[in-house]
C-alpha cells in the first residue's frame, strides 16, 4: 500500500503518524502481507496430476455442454451449516453464482487440489489474523434493484439476517449496485450479472438504453458467453471461478482457473 499525500507530507516535515492511522496501517499491512505470502505459496505448491476440469453438463444456470466451459463438481456436502441454510434460501429468489475467494478456498479446503498451498494458506491466516472474507454473489436475469426488492419480501431470508438487506447504489468507484445482506457467519455481497452487461456496453460507447434487451447493443447475452467476460475483468483465473449451488457445479470461464489452482500458476484471466 502507499500511503496518503497528506501523510506522506507530514512524514517528509517529519511529523509522527496519528495512532488510529498507525493501527489501520498494521493491520492492512499484515492482511496484504499475508495475501502476498498465499500467492507466493500457492505458485510454489505445485502438485502433479491431470488438470482438473471437465466439460460442463446443463445445469440451472443454461449453461450446456456444447458452452464448452471447464466445470469441476464441488457437492453441498461442502457448505457449513450456516452457508447451507443461506443458499438455500438464496437460490430460490434468483439464479445465481458465488464468485471469488469462497470458491477458491472451498475448492482447497474440500478437495485434493492443492492440499500444500491449502496448508500454507491456513497458517498464514491464522498468523495475521485474518477474519474469512465476504462471500461474493453474481444473480442472473434481473438487476441488483430487483434482486433487493425480492430480499425485502422473503420472510425465511430476512429472519436469517442479522439486519434488513442493504442496497448499495454504484457511486464513482463502485460500478454496479451491490445488495449487503449480513450473516450470522459471513456477509454476503450481492451484484448483477445484467448490471454489469450494461455497464459494460455504456462504458464501451453502446446504445443500450432503459428498458431495451442488450441484443439491441449487439451483445452475447447467453449465461456462458456473460461469465467469459465478466471472468476476463478478474485479478486471476482461480478468483474467476463460478459456483452453481443448484448444480453444485464449479464453472471454469477463462478453462484456466481449475488447473492454474491445481498447479500453483498465478495469472490474470485477460
Amino acid at each position: 500500500f502507499a500511503y496518503p499525500p497528506p501523510i506522506c507530507r507530514g512524514l517528509a516535515r517529519g511529523r509522527a503518524l496519528p495512532q488510529r492511522f498507525c493501527a489501520t496501517m498494521t493491520a492492512r499491512s499484515r492482511a496484504l502481507a499475508a495475501t502476498r505470502c498465499a500467492v507466493a505459496a500457492t505458485s510454489s505448491a505445485a502438485s502433479s496430476g491431470a488438470p482438473l476440469g471437465s466439460s460442463a453438463g446443463v445445469g440451472s444456470s443454461g449453461i450446456s455442454s456444447g458452452s464448452g466451459m471447464v466445470s469441476q463438481m464441488l457437492p453441498a456436502s461442502a457448505w457449513s451449516a450456516a452457508e447451507d441454510g443461506a443458499f438455500r434460501v438464496l437460490r430460490g429468489l434468483a439464479p445465481m453464482w458465488i464468485t471469488g475467494g469462497w470458491v477458491r478456498d472451498k475448492l482447497l479446503e474440500c478437495t485434493d487440489t492443492n492440499p500444500g498451498a491449502h496448508r500454507e494458506w491456513q497458517q498464514l491466516q491464522e498468523l495475521a489474523g485474518c477474519a474469512p472474507g465476504d462471500v461474493d454473489v453474481l444473480v442472473h436475469g434481473m438487476s441488483a434493484r430487483d434482486f433487493h426488492r425480492r430480499c425485502l419480501r422473503n420472510d425465511a431470508l430476512c429472519a436469517a439476517l442479522l439486519r434488513p438487506p442493504t442496497l448499495v447504489a454504484a457511486r464513482g468507484a463502485r460500478a454496479l449496485d451491490t445488495v449487503k445482506l449480513r450473516l450470522p457467519e459471513r456477509d454476503v455481497d450481492v451484484t448483477s450479472l445484467q448490471d454489469a452487461q450494461q455497464h459494460r456496453a455504456a462504458t464501451a460507447g453502446d446504445a443500450v438504453t432503459e428498458g431495451k434487451h442488450l441484443a439491441v447493443a449487439g451483445l452475447d447475452c447467453s449465461p456462458a458467453a456473460a461469465l467469459r467476460v465478466d471472468a476476463e475483468h478478474r485479478d486471476t483465473t482461480f478468483n474467476a471461478l463460478f459456483y452453481d449451488p443448484f448444480a453444485e457445479q464449479v464453472l471454469d470461464p477463462s478453462g484456466h482457473g481449475l488447473s492454474d489452482l491445481q498447479l500453483g500458476i498465478v495469472r490474470m484471466p485477460h
